[in-house]
């Protein structure tokens, strides 16, 4: 597979990967050094692509549905798929998966971001070493990527979650925003919405 031909093959994965997304928590346990060890950057130029998910933390459902559309998606164009990722939803924790599939060399990481300039210099390094980044569900600055995936409106969110959030209280009275971590950029942009639309 050319590495020209990437781009299209990461879209058509991360779209699949989009379809799935519904719902966010939970927590899991994974180890840095449990990445993929195949020759990604010297196999794409062969026909043999590894494409790495690296959620926000493992063991989360919404993670999990994500990875399992993912891992359809790679597998329809004969790339390896692989998934690895922190327990605590981090970015100091998600750095260090990133810097580990840097030297490994995979063809592709897709990435939720657990803040979108901490893993920035972690991303432009893989880049740099021919690691092709796709971003889904929380973005990273739009320079520490190739390509971002939003699975959703972020104002249609924030007037349902206000809506459901409404109907439970009986329309009157107050209520707290609980979000996974304070530096998701797609739960703050969720969060700024809904407090307009309250």
């Amino acid at each position: 597979m050319k590495l020209t031909s990437l781009t299209g093959k990461l879209i058509a994965a991360a779209a699949a990967v989009s379809l799935g997304l519904t719902a966010c928590g939970g927590s899991g346990d994974a180890d840095p050094t449990d990445a993929p060890t195949t020759d990604g950057g010297g196999a794409a130029a062969s026909g043999d692509l590894s494409i790495t998910f690296l959620p926000k933390n493992l063991g989360n459902p919404y993670f999990d549905t994500s990875s399992k559309g993912g891992k359809v998606a790679v597998e329809s164009f004969s790339a390896t798929f692989a998934e690895v990722g922190p327990s605590a939803a981090t970015p100091d924790a998600q750095v260090t998966y990133i810097n580990t599939l840097t030297q490994q060399q995979v063809g592709a990481i897709v990435v939720s971001a657990n803040d979108p300039a901490a893993i920035c210099d972690a991303l432009n390094e893989a880049r740099d070493g021919g690691v092709k980044v796709v971003t889904f569900d929380s973005d990273t600055n739009p320079e520490c990527r190739d390509l971002f995936i939003n699975q959703a409106d972020a104002a249609g969110i924030a007037k349902v979650q206000v809506e459901m959030a409404a109907d439970q209280i009986g329309d009157a009275g107050q209520i707290a925003i609980l979000s996974a971590s304070a530096n998701a950029t797609n739960q703050n942009a969720w969060i700024d919405m809904m407090k307009q639309e309250l």
